[in-house]
């Protein structure tokens, strides 16, 4: 029996890796978004719709998915919000409607929200199906970013 030797660069080595792992992060990471999509809380549509994905490639060891959306109220809705006052910025008061009627006051007494962690559930229940585990890091720890 012929003994074949097969080399390859250490450079080599790592886009092989990566080219796989890449697919395989780029799947989980598509799974992640549809399921958020499904998971996410629905009112007008505005948070379901603004999920995206994207995938990159940091230190040529390493590929990095990321489900986000771009609403301001995402993160107060994923994590709730604690009883708060609102307070007119550039105003004097403020101004809405409400059951057909203009109200105009200085100030509102939020009474917060509970959290909703729709990304948090997607992303652990489409990890254990592919195997992978899921731990909390601190911001900017997991992501090669600072």
């Amino acid at each position: 029996m012929a003994r074949v030797r097969i080399r390859l660069a250490k450079d080599e080595l790592e886009r092989i890796a990566a080219t796989g792992a890449g697919k395989l992060v780029a799947q989980t990471t598509r799974r992640t978004l549809n399921r958020g999509r499904v998971l996410s809380p629905w009112d007008t549509g505005n948070l379901r719709a603004s999920h995206t994905m994207s995938i990159r490639r940091l230190k040529r060891k390493r590929v990095v998915g990321r489900v986000t959306t771009r609403v301001k109220y995402a993160l107060a809705v994923h994590e709730g919000a604690a009883p708060h006052v609102i307070r007119p910025k550039r105003k004097k008061a403020l101004k809405f409607k409400m059951g057909g009627r203009t109200v105009i006051v200085r100030k509102v007494n939020h009474p917060g929200n509970p959290a909703r962690p729709w990304l948090r559930r997607a992303m652990t229940e489409v990890a254990h199906q592919r195997g992978f585990t899921v731990r909390r890091v601190r911001p900017g720890e997991g992501d090669g970013e600072q």
